[in-house]
Formats: structure tokens, C-alpha cells, sequence
């Protein structure tokens, strides 16, 4: 028995591995602003209101914060994963206990408030920036001194544009996980997926690249845009044969790729047979010009293995893809070794 895949939503899991970028390279730095800051705040006189016992005991929840952030995101970012967002607001409590603790509308570091409302909405979905920046547009206007209340204002109307601009950015970025004409996962993605797999050890799975038997006939008859249609009839006819967990990418042209999760080499051998059926036997209808017509389709199929590598699944998927091209219409699985 294979392990189970981690419980983390696939597309959540892609942006894991952008968003790991940005915090690896922010470990390090929020290590030295907090070392900056205390290095500043003991230079200087102490403004009243500000409370030493407070200060000294956000420095050491800081720094014990600081140095787990860094060995999640550098040792264990499969458990950083599990809360994507978790160092984000954890900034935004520190920075707010380091306020309080340095005097509030008397402390030095109130502008401290701007860091945290522009880092809020380019790190957290706007679900949770928004709260955020109300939260800190709040602080300061009623805390700040008289004189500098109007930018809690301008807090609130920066935190508000980023966190529109930061939903785009978001947008964009899940759009490009999908093919545009299909609607299916691209590439890279399904790449991705199955290295994340592998990783996990997560077997059983089924690894299969799938073609449409004369689709260049297709094009060169009835044009691009009949082309098009049939890409798109045949991707959903394609994933009623696909369970949740299941990858359909778009691998080319009219090759496709799947990745069956949980289901060994013969199991997925045959929903691949029934789905070969199933797209031969009714006709594409195309509007215009109106006209039906059927194509057929070859897929190859190889089960994954523990020690494989993704360039050798596809290797062996491809092989399998061209030995079901010989006759066309087939479902061939790569022979296991023994």
C-alpha cells in the first residue's frame, strides 16, 4: 500500500511553491529588521508610555517566532504549507505588539503601521486583507497623535487598492495553471503534480498521454475553429471518466495528459479503454460548418514506480503512446519490469 498524497488542494499547493520563494528570501530579512529594531530602540530615549517588560517580552516572542519561521520555511515547508499564510499575519502581530509596547501613538515605530498594510495585501488573499488593513487604518487613527490622524485614511485607501490590485495578480496567476481554450491544467503543471507525487510516494498512479487519432484532418477540412470545438468537446467528454483528485493537462496540440491518482496500471488501463470507447462512438457535431464526424484515439499508458523519475513516466508514456499509434483506436500499458 502507497501512502496518501498530503492533504493540500492541488492549485493551493502550485501557488505553495511560488509563494516558498518569496519567503525563503523574507526569512532572513525579518530577521534583521527585528534586529535593527531593538538595536534602534536602545539607542534612543525611551518615550512615555512605553512599557520595558512589554518591549523585552515581544522581542523574545519575535525572536522565538523568527527563528521557527526560518527552520519551517528552509527545513519543514511541507508544514508551512499547511497554513500558506501563517507568517503573514503572524508579521502583523508582531508589528502591532511592538506599537503597543513602544509607547502607541508616542512610539517611534508607528510607521511601522505602512510596512504592515502593504505587505498584508500582496501576502493574504483579499478575504483576509481587507480585515487587516481596516484593523491598522484603525490603530492609527486612534492612537496617532491629532496632527497625523489623516493618514489612517491614506492607510485604508493604500490597503484597499493593493489588496484590488493583489485579487488581479491572483486571478492571473490561477489562470495560468488552465489552458485557455480547453479549460484543463497545462503542462508544467501536471509536471508539477506528478512530481509532488512521487515525492509523497503516493502510489498507486497512472501516468497516460492520450492522442486524437487524424485530428490534422480536422483542421485541414473544417479549419482551426472546428479544430477548436472538437479540443473542447473531446476535454469534456475526457474528464467524465476522471475522479476529483485526477490531473487532465493539456500536453499539445491534441495530445493530452493524464494522471490517474489511486488507481494501478490495470485499473487505469481499462477506464482509459471505456473513455477510448466512449469517444469513438458518438460523433463530434460541429455548427460551422454544419457537419458530424468521428475520431478515434490512441493512448499510452505506463503505471508509476518508486525510484522513477516525471522525464521517465513521460518517457514511458510516450513509448507506450506510440506503440497504440501503430494500429490507432488502442490502449497500451508499458510492461512492468521484472
Amino acid at each position: 500500500m502507497g501512502r496518501r498524497a498530503e492533504h493540500l488542494p492541488d492549485e493551493a499547493a502550485w501557488r505553495w511553491r511560488l509563494q516558498l520563494q518569496v519567503e525563503r528570501r523574507m526569512s532572513p530579512v525579518r530577521a534583521a529588521i527585528v534586529a535593527l529594531s531593538v538595536a534602534a530602540w536602545v539607542s534612543q530615549p525611551q518615550p512615555a508610555g512605553a512599557d520595558p517588560a512589554r518591549v523585552w517580552a515581544t522581542v523574545a516572542a519575535a525572536a522565538v517566532y523568527v527563528v521557527i519561521d526560518f527552520l519551517l520555511v528552509y527545513r519543514r515547508p511541507d508544514l508551512a504549507a499547511r497554513f500558506p499564510h501563517g507568517s503573514a499575519l503572524a508579521d502583523q502581530v508582531i508589528i502591532l505588539a511592538w506599537i503597543w509596547a513602544t509607547g502607541l501613538g508616542r512610539s517611534p515605530f508607528l510607521p511601522f503601521i505602512f510596512i504592515a498594510v502593504m505587505a498584508a495585501p500582496l501576502r493574504l488573499p483579499p478575504a483576509g486583507a481587507i480585515p487587516v488593513t481596516v484593523v491598522f487604518a484603525a490603530v492609527w487613527g486612534l492612537v496617532a497623535p491629532p496632527d497625523q490622524r489623516f493618514f489612517a485614511g491614506y492607510i485604508a485607501l493604500l490597503g484597499g487598492a493593493l489588496t484590488a490590485w493583489t485579487s488581479v495578480i491572483q486571478n492571473d496567476r490561477r489562470a495560468s495553471l488552465r489552458d485557455p481554450l480547453t479549460g484543463c491544467f497545462t503542462r508544467p503543471y501536471a509536471m508539477f503534480r506528478i512530481e509532488h507525487l512521487l515525492r509523497q510516494a503516493a502510489l498507486p498512479f497512472t501516468v497516460a498521454l492520450l492522442d486524437l487519432d487524424g485530428f490534422k484532418r480536422v483542421n485541414d477540412t473544417y479549419g482551426h475553429d472546428a479544430g477548436d470545438r472538437v479540443l473542447q468537446e473531446a476535454t469534456q467528454r475526457i474528464t467524465a471518466h476522471l475522479h476529483g483528485g485526477d490531473v487532465l493537462a493539456r500536453y499539445g496540440g491534441d495530445e493530452f495528459l493524464l494522471v490517474w491518482v489511486g488507481r494501478a496500471g490495470p485499473a487505469a488501463r481499462d477506464a482509459a479503454d471505456q473513455m477510448r470507447a466512449a469517444l469513438a462512438d458518438a460523433p463530434f457535431t460541429l455548427a460551422v460548418p454544419p457537419a458530424e464526424l468521428r475520431l478515434t484515439t490512441s493512448v499510452g499508458l505506463t503505471e508509476a514506480e518508486p525510484g522513477l523519475t516525471v522525464a521517465d513516466l513521460l518517457r514511458r508514456a510516450d513509448r507506450s503512446l506510440y506503440d497504440a499509434k501503430n494500429g490507432k483506436n488502442r490502449v497500451v500499458l508499458a510492461a512492468t519490469p521484472t
